[in-house]
């Protein structure tokens, strides 16, 4: 994926999360905070989830993060919601995917 689609799924992360229309006009220190927020907030989770020995992905906390800290800051209509959904559903599908070819390949 990341070979592959790695441009994409960077490009999504930083810009598909918070619509860019709510970002403020005069600077971005505030989009600099919450990007800021979001990663030390996923850091502190990933390495809890690490420590206490439980699985866990950097991307699903990042993403999560950032959503957060953007809602936090700039209220939920900043939230692309339909990306958002977009993500969750690419999170949802990939696993059920990845197990339908598994078993296809495993009856061959």
């Amino acid at each position: 994926g990341a070979l592959l689609a790695g441009d994409a799924v960077s490009q999504r992360i930083a810009t598909g999360i918070i619509r860019p229309d709510m970002l403020p006009r005069d600077g971005a220190g505030d989009y600099h905070q919450v990007m800021l927020s979001a990663l030390l907030g996923a850091a502190i989770w990933i390495s809890f989830a690490s420590w206490r020995g439980l699985p866990v992905s950097t991307t699903h906390s990042i993403v999560g993060g950032i959503a957060g800290a953007g809602m936090v800051t700039f209220g939920a209509g900043a939230v692309a919601w339909g990306s958002l959904a977009s993500i969750t559903l690419g999170w949802v599908a990939a696993p059920l995917l990845a197990a339908a070819i598994a078993a296809g390949l495993l009856a061959l």
